[in-house]
Order: structure tokens, then C-alpha cells, then sequence
């Protein structure tokens, strides 16, 4: 016997519905069959290990592009990755909830579009300001990484929980 998948409410604010959609199909596509009793899950080592890389990823990701805040310049060399979430999407989708899933993917979004160079500083005809072409480090524009790097806040928030209960956890 089987029980019911329960989906907790997703608020949907300032966000488009088909991104919504396409959380969510992520989050189903990667979840396997429900769990047959209701009862906390005992995490497999796996489960463990990839929460915790893509926490740290994650949090490396959040420390990048605060420093990029600061500086105003993103780093000409790639310091912003995402191997840990495309090797282990998967194994989180069974720990996440929907909501927490919906963060996670946003916040890995904001990061792909940070590294593709989607927040640096253009001239008013959209292509690179000479400025920004003349030396090996980018500027950025502040309104279009200030988002971004929310995003990959609320990212972090969502897993904490799990990352501490990590911590107790024995390995």
C-alpha cells in the first residue's frame, strides 16, 4: 500500500507560471514512487553526500557572487559551478519539498545566469560597454545580480534545514 503524495502550497509571487511548471515537473521527474509509510525516511549515504555537496556548491556560489557584488567585476575565470546539482539533482529531489525544490532550482538558475555573463554592465545599445570589453574582468550591473544573488540566498535558506540535520546525523 501506498501512500498519498502530499504537496504543500507554492505561493507564486512575481514569478511566471510556466517556470513554475517546469519546477515542478522537474521535482516530479526526479522523485521516485511514494514512500510507503508516513514515517521519517533514514537517509541512504547517498542522499547524505549529495545534500552535502550541493549545499557547500551552493554556499560557494552565494560567497562568488557576493564578492562579485562588491567588487562590481565578475572574474574572468569560471568560479561559479554546478557539477554537484547536475550529478546529484536526483537524489535531492527525495529529500526536498516541493517549495524547498522550487528555491533549490531557482537559486541554481541565478547561477547559471550569472556565470553566463547575464549581469554584466552593457552600454544603452545592449552590447558590452567598451569598458567592460577592455579588461579580462567584466563589470556587472548591481540591479541584475542583486536578484540573482537573492535568489541564491533563498536557495541556501531552503537547505539549511536540511544541512543541519545533516550534521546530526551520523555517517
Amino acid at each position: 500500500m501506498r501512500s498519498k503524495l502530499s504537496l504543500p502550497p507554492i505561493t507564486v509571487t512575481g514569478r511566471d507560471r510556466k517556470d513554475v511548471v517546469a519546477s515542478l515537473s522537474l521535482w516530479f521527474a526526479a522523485r521516485p514512487k511514494a514512500e510507503v509509510d508516513d514515517a521519517p525516511r533514514n537517509r541512504t549515504a547517498e542522499s547524505r553526500a549529495a545534500l552535502r555537496f550541493v549545499c557547500l556548491e551552493l554556499l560557494q556560489a552565494r560567497t562568488v557572487a557576493r564578492i562579485y557584488l562588491e567588487r562590481r567585476q565578475r572574474s574572468s575565470d569560471s568560479q561559479l559551478t554546478i557539477d554537484a546539482w547536475q550529478a546529484h539533482r536526483g537524489a535531492i529531489a527525495l529529500e526536498l519539498s516541493i517549495s524547498d525544490w522550487t528555491s533549490v532550482v531557482s537559486a541554481y538558475d541565478a547561477v547559471s545566469s550569472i556565470s553566463s555573463g547575464a549581469c554584466d554592465a552593457h552600454s544603452a545599445g545592449g552590447a558590452p560597454s567598451v569598458l567592460s570589453a577592455s579588461v579580462s574582468s567584466p563589470r556587472i550591473n548591481v540591479e541584475l545580480l542583486t536578484p540573482r544573488l537573492e535568489a541564491i540566498e533563498r536557495g541556501c535558506m531552503a537547505l539549511a534545514p536540511y544541512a543541519l540535520d545533516i550534521m546530526r546525523d551520523p555517517v
